[in-house]
């Protein structure tokens, strides 16, 4: 498979997907005392404006950040917030939700690219066990052609990412996450497709990330 970008916050992506695991098992749904703009909320996050919002603003409303990268005299900070389904006596199921948050921060302290996206997670519970997100396929996932394929295609190859987010050049980066969770036996199977794309939506690069 083609990869013409090195991958952003690998090991964070990866333990990412195993909190989503632990929040999945233990049914818990993240909401609490949650203001609308820690929750990722869109309206709760309309006070966000590019060239004029500064990072102490956005920490102050919105919170410590799941992820901090810094580079080139930027910091992404990176937020996820996981909405759990609850399991039922006779199973599946309901869908998950993810909400999704990049701001990237220039030199001078103020916001200057941010990308918001909140999704639904598939989701299913079995005797012990939870598992969530898309199932792989790899002769679709082959398909995927870097400075070829476009946005829309990966959406009718693969349904829509799990999760959108900046990387800190700005690029989009896509990712499809599946993942499993036998806690009986203490095996967790995670995987994630992430996909680059430019500013006019086709592959800059692919990579498929694994943690088992």
């Amino acid at each position: 498979m083609g990869n013409q970008k090195e991958p952003m916050n690998t090991l964070n992506a990866l333990r990412t997907l195993r909190s989503l695991l632990a929040v999945v098992a233990g049914a818990v749904l993240l909401t609490g005392c949650e203001t609308a703009s820690q929750s990722l909320s869109t309206e709760g996050l309309a006070f966000i404006k590019a060239g004029v919002t500064t990072r102490s603003e956005v920490l102050a409303k919105v919170g410590e950040p799941t992820e901090t990268t810094r580079g080139d005299g930027k910091t992404l900070l990176f937020y996820h917030r996981f909405y759990a389904a609850s399991p039922t006596r006779t199973g599946p199921f309901e869908d998950s939700y993810v909400r999704a948050l990049s701001v990237i921060i220039g030199s001078d302290d103020r916001v200057e690219k941010l990308h918001r996206y909140a999704s639904k997670v598939a989701t299913s519970y079995g005797a012990g066990s939870a598992s969530l997100g898309v199932t792989m396929n790899p002769a679709l996932v082959n398909q995927i052609r870097p400075n070829v394929t476009h946005r829309d295609e990966l959406v009718k190859l693969l349904g829509p990412p799990t999760i959108e987010a900046l990387d800190l050049a700005g690029d989009l980066q896509l990712d499809w996450v599946s993942a499993d969770a036998n806690w009986i036996h203490g095996v967790t199977d995670a995987k994630v497709l992430r996909v680059w794309l430019n500013e006019s939506g086709v592959v800059l690069g692919v990579k498929m990330l694994n943690d088992r």
